[in-house]
C-alpha cells in the first residue's frame, strides 16, 4: 500500500484518552493529578497531558502538541489542540 493510501485508512490519531480536571467555581482553580492548580499552569501543563492521552495509530510517531486558544468558558475548559505527526 502507498504512503497516501495508507495515510487515508490510517489516520494519525486512533484515540484520544479523556482528561478528568474539576474547576472551582469560585476561585476559578483546577483539581487535577490530585492537586490544585492555577489556569496558567494548567495551561503550561496542557501539552504533556495531551501527549500523554494521544493514541497513535500503527507507524506513526508523535513530535509534537501545541495547545491553541486556550479558554474558560464557564466552567469547563476550551481549547484546540495542535499536533504534529508522521508516518515512520
Amino acid at each position: 500500500m502507498c504512503v497516501k493510501c495508507y495515510k487515508e485508512q490510517n489516520p494519525p490519531i486512533k484515540e484520544i484518552k479523556p482528561v478528568n480536571m474539576k474547576i472551582c467555581n469560585q476561585c476559578n482553580r483546577v483539581h487535577y493529578n490530585n492537586a490544585l492548580q492555577e489556569l496558567d499552569d494548567i495551561e503550561k501543563m496542557l501539552p504533556k497531558i495531551m501527549r500523554d492521552k494521544i493514541i497513535l495509530n500503527d507507524g506513526y510517531v508523535l513530535n509534537s502538541v501545541e495547545i491553541k486558544n486556550f479558554e474558560l468558558v464557564g466552567n469547563k475548559l476550551k481549547f484546540d489542540v495542535a499536533i504534529d505527526s508522521e508516518l515512520n
